[in-house]
């Protein structure tokens, strides 16, 4: 997933020119990002903005939005199916597994559509009857 940023965003719509106006008016992606479309474009026409490129930039953030949503989704969705894996696992050993120290593998990063990093550790569990062997 793509780090987005408001220099990236200026810079796919060829509008990088006009980053140094968002930096003197303290405006950044994240801040952006979190306003509603009524703010947003009242901020974009406050700092002197043309109609089209407003829009251009609204349309950019507005789409990173839904990528963002949708990784979030996605992580959910992922994170729900490992939870189901698990249960079934207990269900059908009938035994609760156990998760030793020396199990952890390794972590591994993922970052979202909006740059946030997630750090997640695999583990891999040993029930009691696999202990024994």
């Amino acid at each position: 997933m793509e780090h987005v940023t408001l220099e990236s965003i200026l810079q796919s719509l060829s509008l990088e020119s006009y980053l140094n106006l968002f930096k003197e008016n303290d405006l950044d992606y994240e801040l952006l990002r979190n306003l509603s479309d009524e703010k947003l474009d009242k901020a974009l026409t406050d700092i002197g903005l043309p109609v089209g490129k407003r829009i251009r930039i609204a349309d950019r953030i507005q789409e990173s939005k839904i990528q963002n949503t949708k990784a979030i989704a996605e992580i959910s969705s992922r994170r729900k199916d490992t939870e189901d894996r698990v249960e079934t696992f207990d269900h059908k050993k009938d035994t609760k597994p156990k998760v030793h120290a020396s199990d952890i593998s390794k972590e591994k990063e993922q970052q979202n559509s909006a740059g946030e990093v997630y750090t997640f550790v695999e583990m891999s569990f040993l029930s009691e009857t696999d202990e024994r062997n």
